[in-house]
């Protein structure tokens, strides 16, 4: 593992290897948790962060449900759902506290 910046918030975060799937990457943030990215997804969520086409909002609404569901493969095919997810209106986010 190697600190890098984390392809879904762009905070510091160890990133390795998976130790069995050959380019799938291990990813650790301390805002989005622990999570897996294919190695195409990384890029594209790389550069698209590069040309500010993530905005601050869809990184936290993005950090936010990953952090909720550790483990969760990012890939190609399901990176732009994740970047439109809603954010959640304030009565979620006050039962998210509560419970």
């Amino acid at each position: 593992m190697f600190l890098n910046r984390c392809p879904a918030c762009t905070g510091a975060a160890a990133i390795g290897a998976h130790p069995t799937r050959m380019e799938i990457y291990s990813v650790g943030c301390l805002r989005c948790g622990k999570y897996e990215v294919t190695g195409s997804a990384q890029a594209i969520l790389h550069g698209l962060h590069q040309r500010n086409e993530v905005t601050p909002r869809q990184a936290a609404n993005l950090s936010g449900w990953l952090r909720e569901r550790p483990g969760h493969l990012i890939t190609e095919d399901n990176y732009t759902e994740l970047l439109d997810l809603p954010t959640p209106t304030v009565a979620e986010k006050a039962e998210k506290i509560l419970t």
